[in-house]
């Protein structure tokens, strides 16, 4: 639920302000800096300016009937609040910052300042969407990582880059003053630092994502809190393999290299980044007060049926690819960046498919393929096909599992082999029934929900040509199992 009164300090002539952005009567005012003692939510806010008052990334004068020009300047005509075309404000100041972008940065990736652009936007709207996709900058010793850490900084909403931050103060910074954490080498942080470092990244991601702390109360009572941490959150992770998979798979990666061949200024332009960033304070106040013109909630609900749907043309993107183009398709339909946003994302659909196949569960299901295969002909009949994968055992995956890592390399001797327990693990968690009873005390695939679990598997983790050759012609699993005529076991509790 949004809060009627919001307050942002501003700066303008060197005198600070604070911008009272109240919905209540859709007005935006100047009031004194220091009537924020007056405001008991308002003293944390007002100790950290004070205390960080030459870093703190102000914004001028907000002007909400002043529109953006896409180069220099302002336009000449004024904004109508009520009539304006919102779409033009916004892509007016991506513009900027892509011209900025271009200007001082150099980056490898195609798409790279589209990514940027599209994440600082977010910072200052995150609350119209669900997820707030993380944006990792990962390369060598002097590639830019900590240039574009200044420019996301200079640019996102209360942006605060934070060199020997620790978790409890971040998830305060988050949760009390809303700032977007900007985090520089997470792979120097000590263990326990990087640990609750990497619970903030991985909670934040998801709209109402939390922590839960023990504070203490007076009287010395301890009661547990939970602290919002949700919200945009940029890291530097050099070289990578820094972050755990799990965090990394709602995250988008810029990998950065040294630049030996465009000409860059020495200095950030520091002007141009704070009428950027006024520009977007102005757009947010206005997205506050008068959310029925700006119609953010209008576009990110169309857009998520759309992704429903498929977008025209392109591959449709599974679920966790949806996470983060609900958010990013559509601020780029805002940032006129729609093409660059969606071949980002199907890239990332692309990867995360191949990184699915290289897991150990994708290596057990491919094994269990090589099995089925080894079985001869006549699989192309669904009857013939299930009926194979029950004769299959447990001991015949993983000896094909060991295979095919010696196959590809990734075999390192006797130590590194996939047990046979751990096999069946696997299968059971990718949901195949487990049946134990089979000559010789080994167990095999039962045959309880086999078409189901298989043809969800072979979706998941299988090749192109698997699909080709193991699919189910017309789409009726439960028709498929149906007519098996196969009796249904319990299953087994103890696999191994």
């Amino acid at each position: 639920m949004k809060a009627q009164v919001y307050y942002e300090p501003v700066e303008e002539d060197g005198e600070f302000y604070l911008a009272k952005i109240d919905c209540r009567t859709k007005t935006i005012e100047n009031i004194p800096f220091k009537d924020i003692e007056d405001m008991d939510d308002g003293k944390a806010l007002q100790a950290y300016i004070l205390g960080n008052e030459r870093t703190w990334p102000y914004p001028s004068q907000l002007h909400p009937t002043q529109l953006l020009d896409t180069f220099d300047g302002m336009e000449p005509c004024s904004f109508d609040i009520e009539a304006g075309d919102y779409r033009e404000r916004f892509g007016n100041v991506s513009e900027r910052i892509l011209h900025f972008l271009d200007r001082h940065m150099y980056f490898v990736g195609k798409y790279d300042a589209e990514i940027c652009t599209n994440f600082i936007l977010n910072s200052y709207f995150k609350d119209v969407f669900d997820y707030a996709p993380r944006l990792i900058l990962s390369g060598t010793t002097d590639s830019g990582k900590s240039r574009v850490l200044d420019i996301l900084e200079g640019m996102c909403y209360r942006g605060s880059k934070m060199d020997d931050a620790t978790p409890a103060s971040t998830f305060r910074f988050i949760d009390g003053l809303a700032l977007t954490p900007i985090l520089d080498e997470i792979q120097d942080y000590s263990k326990d630092c990087k640990a609750g470092m990497i619970q903030i990244f991985k909670s934040g991601i998801r709209k109402n994502g939390t922590v839960t702390r023990t504070e203490k109360h007076p009287g010395d009572l301890l009661y547990p809190e939970k602290f919002s941490v949700y919200g945009p959150m940029a890291v530097v992770n050099k070289s990578g393999g820094y972050l755990p998979e799990d965090a990394l798979n709602r995250s988008i990666t810029i990998v950065m290299i040294k630049n030996r061949t465009k000409n860059l200024p020495i200095r950030l332009d520091c002007g141009e980044m704070k009428a950027i960033r006024t520009e977007l304070y102005t757009l947010r106040a206005l997205w506050l007060i008068r959310p029925e013109y700006v119609k953010l909630e209008e576009l990110y609900d169309r857009t998520i049926r759309e992704l429903e749907r498929g977008v025209m043309g392109r591959p449709k993107l599974e679920s966790r690819c949806q996470d983060i183009a609900s958010t990013y398709y559509t601020l780029s339909k805002l940032a006129g960046t729609e093409d660059a946003i969606l071949n980002v994302l199907c890239g990332i659909q692309t990867k995360s498919a191949d990184n699915d196949r290289d897991s150990t569960d994708g290596l057990v299901f491919r094994a269990l393929i090589e099995c089925l295969r080894a079985r001869g002909t006549g699989l192309d009949n669904c009857r013939n096909r299930y009926t194979a994968i029950t004769e299959i055992t447990t001991i015949d995956v993983a000896n094909m599992a060991n295979d095919l890592q010696f196959q590809e390399g990734n075999s390192d001797g006797p130590y590194s082999k996939i047990k046979t327990c751990s096999v069946t693990d696997r299968l059971k968690a990718m949901g195949f029934a487990i049946d134990r009873g089979r000559t010789g005390n080994t167990s095999g695939i039962g045959r309880e929900g086999i078409a189901v679990a298989f043809q969800t598997n072979l979706e998941k983790y299988g090749s192109p040509q698997d699909r080709e050759d193991f699919s189910d012609r017309t789409g009726e699993i439960a028709d498929n199992l149906t007519s098996l005529n196969f009796s249904v076991k319990n299953p087994v509790k103890k696999a191994c």
